[in-house]
């Protein structure tokens, strides 16, 4: 057995001094191979019990819809950099300026998305290279 020292600020958060959190901590005798994870302890009754699993809500999945799609923007950009540096130096070929086409086309699509209807969304297929 060892001891650990509980934050009473949520009864999740736990480390091995009395002095976190300001002292805000109770001591609790677990086992040697705890690893504590989403419990909340209770020390009315000395026991842990498992936090309920977490259900992402519809603006969860919008949020994530939009980090995705950022991320999709930002690789399409990348990709798109040299043609465009190209095109305005009048240097690019004729399939590199419909590669460059395609790509905007698809960046244009990614922004157009109507994020409402996440997790179901229909994203555009990523152009080939």
């Amino acid at each position: 057995m060892k001891t650990i020292y509980v934050w009473t600020g949520d009864f999740r958060s736990y480390g091995d001094s009395a002095d976190l959190w300001g002292g805000s901590t109770i001591p609790v005798q677990v086992t040697d191979d705890f690893v504590g994870g989403a419990k909340t302890y209770y020390p009315e009754t000395n026991i842990w019990v498992d936090d309920p699993p977490y259900v992402m809500t519809h603006e969860d999945h919008v949020l994530a819809a939009e980090v995705r799609r950022q991320q999709l923007i930002t690789a399409a950009n990348n990709t798109m950099d040299d043609w465009i540096l190209d095109l305005q130096l009048g240097m690019i070929s004729d399939a590199d300026r419909s590669q460059l086409i395609i790509w905007r086309q698809y960046a244009k699509d990614l922004k157009a998305l109507n994020l409402d209807s996440a997790p179901d969304i229909n994203w555009p297929l990523v152009p080939e290279q």
